[in-house]
């Protein structure tokens, strides 16, 4: 259920025309990136799941930046930590502008991440390699602010992803975060 309504939700974002949203955000070449989320689920298997995501870097060119991004979780059973260097290509702007002129304030992005990543339960530690491919959305609400909804599709050399009591080597990730530009 909660896929279908964020589904529905980044279809709608989509659709809106940018003039009614804001101006466009930066992602021009020079500008600095940062923003992140947080996520804590109350009730889990064993109580709750504190999840931290942060990224950040750089516009080398338009529309492409180049920089990093980390993770921590945590909860009774399971922790696990990620740092990894991150691409990211965002469609839509500044290439492509409404009828007004205005480059659009919803842009789609693709990025790759490469790094490190290791999880610990109470049976195992393991660290490896990371590998992932992260399809985005960012919502500028400002022109320095933007509503980031992004899919990670991960794999690791190692059993570094929660699954209940095990873990494994690969997993889908949904988050909505903020980035600031500047």
């Amino acid at each position: 259920m909660r896929t279908r309504l964020a589904a529905a939700a980044l279809a709608l974002l989509a659709a809106l025309p940018s003039s009614a949203l804001a101006d466009w955000g930066g992602t021009s070449q020079g500008t600095y990136a940062v923003g992140g989320s947080l996520l804590y689920e109350p009730k889990t298997v064993d109580g709750g799941r504190l999840t931290l995501e942060g990224h950040g870097g750089m516009y080398l060119l338009d529309a492409f930046l180049l920089g990093g991004s980390a993770a921590y979780s945590d909860d009774d059973v399971f922790t696990a930590w990620e740092a990894a260097v991150l691409a990211q290509y965002h469609f839509l702007d500044p290439l492509v502008v409404d009828e007004e002129g205005r480059p659009y304030a919803v842009s789609p992005y693709v990025g790759a991440r490469l790094g490190v990543v290791s999880g610990e339960n109470y049976k195992k530690d393991d660290l490896g390699l990371l590998g992932g491919l992260r399809l985005g959305l960012d919502v500028f609400l400002t022109q320095k602010v933007a509503l980031d909804f992004m899919l990670d599709l991960d794999v690791s050399t190692a059993h570094a992803f929660p699954d209940d009591y095990a873990m494994k080597t690969s997993r889908i990730t949904f988050r909505i975060g903020l980035d600031f530009h500047f």
